[in-house]
């Protein structure tokens, strides 16, 4: 699965979106891990070459935050970072994730919390063991939709799916010459969290 690490200007991202997104009292979220997978299609261009069509894979799993899983109030912010594989299902690429979501509860009570809302990816592929060796920086915008289950007090299980359009550009070596290479994907995927929640109250 595909993410951004190791860059300033993603490091400056997300601490711009916390500090504007994360409530007045920040003791107010839930922090756990996050699993993730998902395909769809992909188009790859080089110039001088004609346009090739596949299929793309990824998953990937890591932290995961949301400074609302059970409140009595509309927005939630969720940042979900991870690391995993992206590309062709039988011989994937590392790469790492980067995922912001905006929700707008469409309902909720003390057990439930069901949310809509954009999504902005940000992702990187730099495997230097495979031997394309490909180096890649990706952005892609779609829509999400969850439901959070309110298992106990403090805990709760989170569930989401999304589908999203990205562009990634870069390099990688074909036919033994380093290419530039964009691709564009389109693609579903689902998640699964479970989330140790503190500092919320319906």
């Amino acid at each position: 699965m595909t993410a951004l690490t190791g860059r300033p200007a993603g490091a400056a991202l997300v601490v711009i979106l916390l500090i504007l997104l994360v409530p007045s009292e920040p003791e107010a979220m839930g922090i756990g891990y996050f699993y993730a997978t998902g395909s769809g299609d992909s188009i790859t261009r080089i110039e001088g070459s004609p346009d090739t069509r596949g299929s793309v894979h990824m998953s990937g799993n890591g932290l995961f935050l949301d400074t609302n899983l059970g409140k009595d109030t509309t927005f939630n912010y969720r940042l979900t970072f991870g690391a995993g594989e992206y590309g062709d299902r039988d011989d994937p690429y590392d790469g790492f994730v980067m995922i912001n979501d905006f929700g707008f509860s469409l309902f909720r009570n003390q057990r439930a919390r069901i949310w809509l809302g954009p999504e902005v990816m940000l992702n990187t592929v730099d495997d230097q063991a495979a031997a394309e060796s490909p180096k890649l920086f990706g952005f892609g915008m779609g829509l999400a939709a969850g439901v959070n289950l309110n298992i106990s007090r403090n805990f709760s299980v989170a569930l989401k799916s999304a589908y999203v359009s990205q562009t990634l550009t870069g390099h990688k070596n074909v036919g033994g010459v380093r290419t530039d290479i964009t691709t564009e994907d389109e693609f579903g995927y689902a998640s699964v969290a479970l989330v140790f929640r503190f500092g919320e109250r319906f």
